[in-house]
């Protein structure tokens, strides 16, 4: 297990300057953090538990409940057990702590056809609930997908984690697929933000979604709304004019293309998407480390 002490030791330095809620306002013996509460906050089972907390219910805490509770209004904003605390504990343990600032929500788009959901920011974390159960639930792209029966429903948590290298990636365009009705959804950005999506249950406009990361070092996300099953096709500039990537295909719906644009110097690009005889065009900034 890998945990960053940096990050423990900015998260604590954040907390105890924060001014919304002391930590010595908890309740004796309550860590911050500490949402398994064995005494150590933080760490790859605080994750785990409070995973899957938002796919089992509160029993998953056992006979610490309250104490769980208490522990996890990590952004310090009284909401307690949250998609959003849920973000900052990802965050803060593996090696990205957030700012305790309150951001303001933001707005997002999401998608749906055939089950398929795409949103058109990045996310860090997304919890679906869809009305009743037997649903079978489908991960796209580099996305965990956890699910969970409670009080009947089907609940669905999706963020971006990688336990193989034990980082967050955040996400964006085509995340997920699942069928029914949607009760309840909850979204939260990479910056901790909550985000209020409207759904558009039709992929019926042509869209181009500004690639993710951006700016980016070697490989970024494009996605692309074509709501025609017929060809499209995006040609990658740099700032001189000078063609240095293209994609094609015929693929309809809600799609991602990946570039990788390792062999390239660092600038300012430019990716034109043309599909049933409209074209957009966005631009993309390559920083490299080297």
């Amino acid at each position: 297990m890998r945990v960053c002490l940096v990050a423990i030791l900015s998260l604590t330095c954040l907390l105890l300057s924060c001014d919304r809620k002391p930590v010595e306002d908890l309740p004796d013996g309550v860590i911050m953090g500490d949402i398994n509460c064995n005494g150590t906050a933080y760490d790859y089972g605080d994750v785990i538990m409070f995973a899957r907390f938002f796919v089992a219910g509160d029993t998953i805490f056992g006979d610490h409940i309250v104490e769980s509770a208490a522990a996890s209004d990590l952004n310090q904003d009284g909401v307690k057990l949250d998609v959003t605390d849920f973000v900052y504990l990802m965050k803060a343990t593996f090696c990205d702590p957030l700012p305790f600032s309150m951001p303001a929500p933001v707005k997002a788009r999401y998608v749906r056809k055939w089950g398929r959901f795409s949103v058109d920011r990045p996310m860090a974390a997304v919890l679906l609930v869809i009305e009743g159960v037997n649903y079978v639930v489908e991960g796209l792209d580099d996305v965990v997908v956890l699910t969970g029966i409670v009080n009947g429903n089907t609940h669905v948590l999706v963020c971006g984690f990688e336990d193989y290298n034990w980082t967050c990636n955040d996400f964006s365009g085509p995340f997920v697929r699942v069928e029914g009705k949607i009760l309840r959804d909850e979204w939260v950005t990479p910056e901790g933000q909550r985000a209020y999506a409207d759904l558009v249950e039709r992929l019926d406009t042509f869209a181009v979604y500004q690639n993710y990361p951006n700016p980016f070092a070697s490989v970024t996300k494009i996605g692309i709304i074509n709501p025609n099953n017929g060809p499209w096709k995006m040609t990658i500039y740099s700032s001189a004019g000078k063609r240095v990537a293209k994609f094609e295909g015929e693929s309809g719906g809600a799609f991602s293309i990946y570039w990788d644009a390792s062999g390239l110097p660092s600038g300012i690009y430019f990716y034109k998407v043309e599909a049933d005889g409209k074209s957009i065009t966005k631009k993309a900034t390559l920083l490299r480390g080297d």
